[in-house]
């Protein structure tokens, strides 16, 4: 049976469209878009979903708020965040250290940038320890991951290249920066399907720096051993990319005048991987570049040229360990970097 219908339908009222009415409708949804874009932006600055946008707000927050001066200053990316355990550089070497480590999109401007924002508040450190996966030394940095570097746009557009970033990659920079509702889009989604874990979302951050890891998922782990024999297959040649030798030679300068030392330290690798030969060749590439940038700077120093390698049971990705093989990375560690600190107690 069909329902009784009114007889009169609703009518809208139309104005008549003169263009003062458009331009006022028109101004009215742009500076609503505005507001709400900006807002979105704020709530997303004091609480990110995504981790590694948290993670880079959290690192630049806890150089930001240092007290006093440190031994030595851990930057780096992903693999040495959950990797170099300061406490136990405390434990064995008696200094005092913190771990800044990030993400590789932001290959070594991130550490660049870091190390300069520490000297400007603070005395040298003794050391400043780069950690950083094979790979990292042969990227070009990500925009959408230096977008996340609490610095100007115009400072992270000099550091990417300006001189050689197109127009759009520059515009995408600032569109990374500015405009949330496209650029965590995905983040807003999750925000508004499920408010209630926005609202119970908590990050709990060490004040150390390090993050340790303890999920280790065997299907996730072999197909990182894939994805990493894969690209030795492809790339076959590789050497340090251009900016990032530019980022080494900007910290070796302030390690120079500082009277700083630089280590460079590759990270933990699966032994299930380099034990591949095309990998081992692949991976040499860069150790034996590194190595040779090392023998050409007096304060440099390569630690891991033969990288320190792990069971897979131990590790959380072809490259990331979890918690029990970082305690055993930063002890050796501990023991490579031994004499840099043993010969600064001996000059006081």
């Amino acid at each position: 049976m069909t329902p009784n219908m009114p007889n009169h339908l609703p009518q809208e009222t139309i104005p008549d469209a003169s263009p003062g009415r458009v331009l006022v409708c028109w101004t009215v949804a742009l500076v609503g878009l505005f507001l709400f874009n900006a807002l979105a932006g704020l709530m997303l600055q004091h609480k990110p979903v995504n981790y590694t946008t948290a993670l880079v707000a959290h690192k630049w927050q806890l150089l930001k708020q240092t007290q006093g001066n440190l031994d030595m200053l851990i930057l780096g990316d992903s693999s040495g965040n959950q990797a170099v355990d300061p406490v136990i550089f405390k434990q064995q070497l008696d200094i005092d250290s913190l771990n800044l480590c990030t993400t590789g999109g932001t290959t070594l401007i991130d550490d660049r940038m870091m190390l300069e924002d520490y000297l400007q508040k603070h005395d040298p450190p003794k050391a400043v320890m780069l950690v950083h996966v094979y790979d990292v030394w042969f990227r070009q940095a990500k925009l959408e991951a230096l977008s996340h570097i609490p610095v100007s746009v115009a400072q992270l557009s000099r550091s990417a290249g300006a001189d050689e970033l197109s127009l759009q990659d520059q515009a995408k920079l600032y569109t990374y920066r500015y405009l949330s509702l496209y650029h965590q889009n995905q983040s807003l989604q999750s925000i508004i399907l499920k408010p209630h874990r926005y609202l119970q979302l908590q990050w709990d951050w060490p004040s150390s720096g390090f993050n340790a890891q303890t999920k280790h998922t065997p299907e996730a782990w072999k197909a990182d051993l894939r994805y990493h024999t894969a690209k030795a297959q492809v790339l076959k040649n590789v050497s340090i990319h251009q900016y990032n030798l530019r980022e080494l030679q900007l910290i070796n300068a302030l390690a120079k005048k500082h009277q700083m030392q630089v280590l460079l330290v590759m990270s933990p690798i699966s032994s299930e991987l380099y034990k591949q030969p095309i990998f081992g060749d692949f991976y040499r590439q860069i150790t034996d570049a590194l190595a040779e940038y090392a023998q050409q700077h007096d304060q440099v120093q390569l630690i891991f040229e033969k990288p320190l390698v792990v069971g897979g049971a131990h590790m959380q990705s072809a490259d990331h360990v979890l918690a029990d093989a970082a305690a055993f990375y930063t002890t050796q560690l501990a023991q490579q970097i031994r004499p840099v600190f043993e010969q600064e107690n001996s000059q006081r």
